[in-house]
């Protein structure tokens, strides 16, 4: 089954959301990074994870860095990343602060992250 497009209607009454969305957030990267975390790290991850994430909202190009814990799973997080572009995103994870955090959070891990890319469909 097909899903319908981003102006059929679906999205909410207007025929088209995306109509004042800037073209520059059309172009948006988003991804929700999923992480599972042991029981006994969760504290030293957050604590690494705020530093990372206070750092990511200073680089050009970031609209949003958010960190999530699952209220059932208090060990499964989510990082909320937008940037403006690919471009953008690809140069975070070349950054010292994002560097340092990948091998700081490693070893805190039950399983590897698996970052989920979005498309922007509202806005608003």
């Amino acid at each position: 089954m097909r899903s319908p497009g981003p102006n059929s209607g679906w999205l909410g009454s207007r025929p088209n959301r995306l109509a004042n969305v800037p073209e520059e957030m059309k172009a948006m990267s988003t991804t929700l990074v999923h992480i599972q975390v042991l029981p006994e790290a969760r504290d030293r991850f957050m604590a690494a994870t705020h530093e990372n994430c206070r750092q990511s909202r200073q680089e050009p190009g970031n609209l949003r860095f958010d960190l999530l814990q699952g209220e059932a799973d208090p060990n499964h997080f989510i990082l909320y990343e937008a940037y403006v572009d690919a471009e953008s995103a690809r140069a975070h994870k070349e950054t010292a602060h994002y560097l340092a955090w990948r091998e700081t959070v490693a070893e805190m891990m039950a399983r590897p992250r698996e970052g989920v890319a979005y498309q922007l469909l509202v806005a608003e």
